[in-house]
C-alpha cells in the first residue's frame, strides 16, 4: 500500500504543537490548524476521544493512531476477527454531571477497502479546531487503484462523531469496492440493542441506526451508531457483526457494516456514518431525530466544514436531502379533468 500525499487548506495555519502525543480540550474560539503527531487524545465537548485521562500522554492502543485494529471480516468464506494495524479510534469516554462514563470503545472507527485497513501515512495527521468542533483530516492513501481519506469531526454542541470516508477510482477501469466499517465496541459481555430506527430492538438491514448499550443504561456510555439516511440512498450490503450477537468470534461487542461501492473512472464517492454518546437510554432516543436526513444533519450542526458552511455532500451516497412528496395521481386526474371542463365551457 503506497501512500500518496494531497495539498490541503491546513497548510495555512500552522501551529507549533509538541513532537509527543497530544492530549488537547478544544474551545470555541478562532480556526486553528496543525499537523500533530499521533497518538492523539481530544476533548470535545462531553466526549474525550481516546485516553480517558487527559493530563497523561495517550498511549499507542487508546489514542487516535496507526494501532491494532480488531474488525469482524470473511476470509475464505468464514467470518472471524482480523486483526491489523489501522488508524481508528482507541477508546472514548463520555462526561456527565457527576462522572466519566469510560469505555465506549475498544478499537473503533476503522475502514477495510479491498481487503486492506486503511493507515494514515506517517505519524502525524491534521488538526484544525474551530467553533464547530474538532476536525481530524488524514492523507489520501492509494489502496490498489482506489485513493482512500478517512476523516473524523468531533462536534462541539453535541456529543456527536462524524466519519467520513471518501474513495476515488484512480485506474483506467471501473472498479467494484468493497468497504468494511466498525470496529469493537467497550461494552463486552454485556452487549445489547435497545432499539432501532424500525422500532423495535432486533437488527435488520432495513435499520438506519440502532442503540447500542452495556446491559442497560451504563456503566458504559450509550451509543447510537448511525448507518446511513432516509430516501433513496446507498445502504449498506451486509452486516458481518451485530451489537449483542456472537458473529463467529466468540465475542459480542463488535460492529461491522459492508458497502459495496461502483467507481467510474475518475469518480469519488463517500460514506458517512456517526456516532452519538448517550448517558442512558432515554437520552439516545430522543436524539436520534436529526439523524433522518442531509437537512437535518445541516441543522444541528453535523455537516460543519474545516473552513466554515458545511461540506460537500454531492459525492455521500448513503445520505440524502428531505424528499419533496410527489402529488398522488388522483389530484392530478381532478386537475386534469377540471380543465377539460373549463375548456369544454368556453367552447360553448
Amino acid at each position: 500500500m503506497s501512500a500518496a500525499t494531497q495539498s490541503n487548506p491546513f497548510d495555512r495555519l500552522r501551529l507549533a504543537l509538541p513532537a509527543a502525543g497530544l492530549a488537547a480540550t478544544v474551545a470555541v474560539g478562532a480556526a486553528q490548524a496543525a499537523n500533530v503527531n499521533l497518538p492523539l487524545t481530544l476533548t470535545v465537548g462531553q466526549v474525550i476521544y481516546g485516553h480517558v485521562n487527559t493530563a497523561a500522554r495517550p498511549n499507542d492502543y487508546s489514542g487516535l493512531n496507526n494501532s491494532f485494529m480488531s474488525m469482524v471480516v470473511t476470509v475464505g468464506g468464514a467470518t472471524g476477527t482480523g486483526g491489523t494495524e489501522a488508524f481508528r479510534i482507541g477508546e472514548a469516554a463520555l462526561k456527565t454531571a457527576g462522572s466519566t462514563m469510560t469505555d465506549a470503545f475498544d478499537s473503533f472507527a476503522g475502514i477495510r477497502v479491498n481487503g486492506t485497513f486503511f493507515q494514515q501515512p506517517g505519524t502525524q495527521v491534521d488538526l484544525t479546531t474551530t467553533g464547530a468542533g474538532a476536525f481530524v483530516n488524514t492523507t489520501q492513501v492509494a489502496i490498489g487503484d482506489i485513493g482512500t481519506r478517512l476523516d473524523y469531526f468531533m462536534d462541539g454542541a453535541s456529543p456527536t462523531l462524524r466519519v467520513l470516508a471518501s474513495f476515488t477510482n484512480t485506474g483506467n477501469s471501473d472498479q467494484t469496492v468493497e468497504v468494511l466499517y466498525g470496529g469493537a465496541l467497550g461494552s463486552d459481555d454485556d452487549t445489547q440493542i435497545e432499539d432501532t430506527s424500525s422500532g423495535d430492538a432486533d437488527f435488520q438491514q432495513a435499520d438506519r441506526w440502532l442503540i447500542s448499550s452495556d446491559g442497560g443504561d451504563g456503566p458504559d456510555p450509550v451509543l447510537t451508531l448511525v448507518r446511513y439516511g432516509e430516501g433513496t440512498v446507498q445502504a449498506a450490503s451486509d452486516t458481518l457483526a451485530v451489537p449483542g450477537t456472537d458473529s463467529g468470534n466468540d465475542s459480542v461487542d463488535y460492529f461491522t457494516d459492508v458497502w459495496s461501492l461502483d467507481l467510474g473512472v475518475g469518480e469519488t464517492q463517500s460514506l458517512m456514518w456517526f456516532v452519538q454518546f448517550s448517558p442512558d437510554v432515554a437520552t439516545a432516543q430522543g436524539g436520534t431525530g436529526v439523524f433522518d436526513d442531509l437537512e437535518d444533519l445541516d441543522g444541528a450542526g453535523l455537516l460543519a466544514a474545516v473552513g466554515g458552511g458545511k461540506i460537500d455532500t454531492a459525492n455521500i451516497v448513503n445520505w440524502a436531502p428531505t424528499e419533496v412528496p410527489v402529488p398522488g395521481v388522483l389530484p392530478l386526474l381532478g386537475i386534469g379533468l377540471f380543465g377539460m371542463g373549463v375548456y369544454r365551457r368556453r367552447r360553448v
